[in-house]
């Protein structure tokens, strides 16, 4: 029933591989609903069953943390930044870098507190390579325009344009039942 919704099972299974191999079926807390929302939606013509399983310890070379709170509480926020400020520098980024990776959870999570205010998750992931901030909210879910607003007199705008400038790579995609991901790839 995933493959077929559309009669098409070539095309219904290359939609499988695309949703599967992207780094918001993973991240979110529902994978079973967000592939399922992604590749079928309403046209489901037939039953779908659709189990999805979550390994948290990979191997030795992942090394995350995660952190949840309420976006209103400015001290849970704090303790957030703290420990991630502590994640990097265990991880002997210099002060100057980690100082860039404040401004840019500062930045993702004012932007939480502005739109989408309620719970929201923070992870830091060091897999290979770079490490990966991500923020998760719970509300109504942005766009993220790669440019500085036009009006330069503008109050917002700005803050999500200097994550991306400071960010190796960053983007925000939709999660499947309400809210947003926003990814950044850390320079470090």
């Amino acid at each position: 029933g995933l493959i077929e919704a559309t009669r098409d099972i070539d095309a219904g299974e290359r939609l499988l591989h695309q949703v599967v191999n992207t780094a918001a079926t993973y991240s979110t807390p529902k994978p079973a609903a967000h592939i399922h929302e992604l590749c079928v939606g309403d046209n489901a013509r037939d039953d779908v069953a659709i189990l999805t399983i979550r390994i948290t310890e990979l191997d030795s070379d992942v090394d995350s943390e995660r952190w949840e709170f309420d976006a209103w509480d400015p001290e849970a926020s704090s303790r957030v930044r703290r420990a991630l400020r502590n994640f990097l520098d265990g991880h002997g980024v210099g002060e100057e870098r980690i100082s860039d990776v404040e401004l840019i959870y500062s930045e993702l999570i004012g932007n939480v507190v502005r739109y989408a205010p309620g719970p929201v998750a923070v992870r830091i992931d060091w897999n290979r390579g770079s490490p990966v901030l991500h923020v998760f909210d719970e509300g109504p879910g942005f766009q993220y325009l790669p440019r500085l607003p036009r009006d330069v007199y503008s109050e917002s705008g700005r803050g999500i344009y200097l994550v991306a400038t400071l960010s190796e790579e960053f983007h925000v995609s939709r999660r499947p039942q309400k809210g947003s991901h926003a990814r950044a790839v850390l320079s470090v």
